[in-house]
């Protein structure tokens, strides 16, 4: 059942005219690199949007790597429940996002319901195995009402 859905989800997209590309290695895919695109795919599939702003290599901060977060096999579960866009904060594009989001300190996670209005989940802070399960169970349906109800409306 799992696996039609993700040929539904892939079939809807491309129905849609997005595609995944101008990604690398096996991670190709599973994320996108455009925030537009992301938003869209979220958008048709009225699925949650994890969102993380990497900050520029040469920054001193540590990157969020994705293959780290996919571990486990309950995390690549969970992330599948998302739509999932990384963004390298060097390019314009991840310049604009960045901006978007308020400039917050990088690495930045984020997650937008499953409407796209909301950002039901911010940090900055640094994440580790199981508080990355944590957020990702905790969010996976895209709704405002298990979180705060004090979510921060998402301008994008």
């Amino acid at each position: 059942m799992e696996g039609s859905f993700m040929d539904l989800s892939l079939s809807l997209l491309l129905v849609a005219g997005i595609t995944i590309g101008d990604m690398n290695s096996k991670e190709s895919l599973t994320h996108f690199d455009n925030y537009t695109k992301a938003y869209r795919a979220a958008q048709i599939l009225k699925q949650p949007m994890l969102v993380i702003l990497n900050p520029v290599v040469d920054s001193g901060q540590k990157p969020i790597s994705l293959g780290d977060i996919r571990r486990t096999k309950q995390r690549r579960e969970l992330l599948e429940k998302y739509i999932i866009v990384v963004l390298d904060t060097k390019t314009e594009h991840g310049k604009t996002c960045h901006k978007l989001f308020g400039s917050a300190p990088l690495p930045r996670v984020v997650v937008i319901d499953k409407r796209q209005k909301y950002q039901i989940f911010q940090t900055s802070e640094a994440l580790y195995g199981q508080l990355w399960t944590k957020i990702l169970e905790t969010y996976r349906k895209g709704e405002r009402s298990n979180v705060d109800p004090t979510a921060t409306y998402c301008p994008t």
